[in-house]
């Protein structure tokens, strides 16, 4: 199974959008010049795509990533919605998946998410007197398992946002399981429960993608997590099955507002704690036998 991380950063992108720090502004001038690493520290919005097929997020920086990757995304069968913030869901992108903006699409693609995503959706239809031909909605089933193709599904619940249902996504296919933790602080209870049954069954996660836009920042914050509590999560994590030391353990959605290490100095940080940071188009290979 493969895992491409399409974007990486948190809402404002990394340089931020409208940023003149100084570190944003010594990004764009290394930037310029090509540098490799400066070319790793600039992050797009935060996107996971599995296999070509299952993407997570379709936020504001798909079209671009779809090109800078080489990406063909009539071949996604299904978008995984964590919620409806504005850096993660586009809705009106969907509606360019029907004629006479797109041909030769044979099944409809599948949106999974919350009400308020099934909402969204369908109020962008109504608004320009569109239909939603090409993509059918479907709502999240918290806690349950969903064949999707070659894949299995289970949206998790987890911790951000008071107005609606939020979710983390566990994928899996054979013996490959990835979970994306795109927004959320400190998971539920009951997500953990559901993952450390899971993993009584004798499975453990080949991989896992943590937010952590507020980086080494001591500041907590009820919606997101700062690095100590990643470091955190993935040792509990281990401790409970739900990971060991050979999953893969990575940061995501990472904001320059609290983090503003290049790519080269992030890794060798992080790498004392276990914990990887991927840049923008990464791929890594899962074994599912």
């Amino acid at each position: 199974m493969k895992i491409t991380f399409l974007g990486t950063s948190s809402c404002e992108s990394v340089p931020g959008i409208f940023c003149n720090c100084d570190f944003c502004t010594e990004l764009r001038k290394r930037l310029a010049l090509g540098e490799e690493n400066a070319l790793k520290t600039a992050r797009t919005r935060t996107q996971t795509l599995i296999d070509d097929k299952i993407l997570v997020d379709i936020g504001p920086d798909t079209y671009h990533n779809a090109l800078k990757n080489g990406l063909r995304l009539s071949r996604l069968t299904h978008v995984l919605q964590t919620h409806s913030h504005e850096d993660h869901f586009i809705p009106q992108e969907l509606y360019l998946r029907r004629e006479p903006y797109a041909y030769g699409l044979k099944e409809d693609l599948s949106l999974i998410g919350s009400t308020r995503i099934g909402e969204m959706f369908q109020f962008f239809a109504t608004l320009f007197g569109e239909s939603t031909s090409g993509v059918s909605f479907q709502l999240a089933k918290p806690l349950t398992p969903v064949k999707m193709g070659e894949y299995t599904v289970t949206a998790l619940p987890s911790l951000h946002m008071a107005t609606e249902d939020t979710f983390v996504y566990l994928i899996e296919k054979g013996k490959a399981s990835h979970l994306v933790c795109n927004d959320t602080g400190i998971l539920p209870e009951e997500t953990f429960h559901y993952l450390v049954n899971w993993a009584k069954t004798g499975k453990t996660l080949s991989s896992v993608a943590l937010e952590c836009p507020i980086g080494e920042s001591s500041f907590q914050y009820k919606w997101h997590l700062n690095f100590s509590q990643v470091v955190e999560m993935v040792r509990r994590f281990k401790e409970t099955g739900i990971a060991s030391e050979q999953t893969l353990c990575y940061v995501n959605h990472i904001s320059q507002e609290y983090e503003d290490k290049y790519y080269k100095e992030y890794c060798a940080f992080a790498k004392d704690y276990g914990i990887l940071v991927p840049y923008d188009g990464l791929s890594i290979e899962l074994k599912e036998g």
